[in-house]
């Protein structure tokens, strides 16, 4: 994650007692980021420097997933690699007319659905996956 969603998380989810408090605060964390200087959530870790470097070494390794939230220059960062293997896109049935686009930088990717799911709440995940 980045910086913004770090510290907005860092606000939350330490101190929170809900069913899912447990399980996000045992994962490890990674965070990019250029000003901080040290992170205090238990689990995480700082990536900064060569940020591309970096993340395809943590997928290199074995291990799980890696899922990346609500950090729309870092996601852009790693599209322009091909760092990314699966996008799941949220629609959510409210409009806002505003915020940082997640596909910007002038770098074209082909995706391919490969699957929708309907929530409750009206909101789709659409999932894609990179053609190849």
């Amino acid at each position: 994650m980045g910086r913004l969603t770090y510290e907005g998380f860092l606000d939350y989810w330490p101190s929170a007692t809900d069913p899912e408090a447990e399980r996000m605060n045992a994962l490890p964390k990674h965070v990019v980021s250029s000003t901080l200087e040290e992170v205090e959530w238990k689990n995480s870790s700082l990536i900064s420097g060569d940020v591309v470097r970096r993340i395809q070494g943590l997928k290199d390794q074995p291990g799980g997933d890696m899922l990346l939230l609500a950090s729309a220059d870092l996601a852009n960062s790693l599209r322009a690699e091909n760092l990314i293997d699966e996008y799941r896109i949220w629609v959510d049935p409210i409009v806002h007319g505003r915020g940082k686009r997640y596909f910007d930088g002038g770098v074209s990717t082909v995706l391919e659905l490969v699957g929708t799911r309907t929530l409750g709440s009206g909101a789709v995940v659409h999932t894609y996956r990179p053609r190849s």
